[in-house]
């Protein structure tokens, strides 16, 4: 466990969402995660990968602008990204800059998102 592997894990997490890729998504988000989302919208795990199985979600552009990693005590970390993103959302395109904050658990031998933010800068 090491802020190395906390940005290695963002890094395939940010890939994943990029791709639509499900099953790393499953792997990096723990069962339990909450995210709350521009504009408020919270849900958790499996509205998560159900919005990327179906293309709701699908982006196009995703580049790291800065990102920021912490250890705290507990075997848990913290990412925060501010990323340029383009895509569409329910058919609707966007695109700009995002922070996220992320809160990660090393957990049964992996990091995995437990709680996240995002908000437009």
């Amino acid at each position: 466990m090491s802020v190395q592997s906390l940005r290695a894990a963002e890094a395939r997490l940010q890939q994943a969402v990029l791709e639509s890729d499900v099953d790393a998504l499953d792997a990096l988000l723990h069962d339990n995660m909450r995210y709350v989302g521009p504009g408020g919208a919270d849900y958790g795990k499996a509205a998560e990968l159900e919005a990327h199985r179906d293309s709701r979600r699908r982006l196009t552009e995703l580049t790291p602008l800065k990102v920021e990693a912490s250890l705290h005590p507990g075997e848990i970390g913290e990412i925060r990204s501010t990323l340029a993103m383009a895509g569409e959302v329910n058919g609707e395109a966007f695109s700009g800059t995002f922070i996220y904050n992320r809160t990660w658990l090393f957990d049964s031998g992996q990091w995995r998102v437990v709680a996240a933010t995002g908000e437009i800068v």
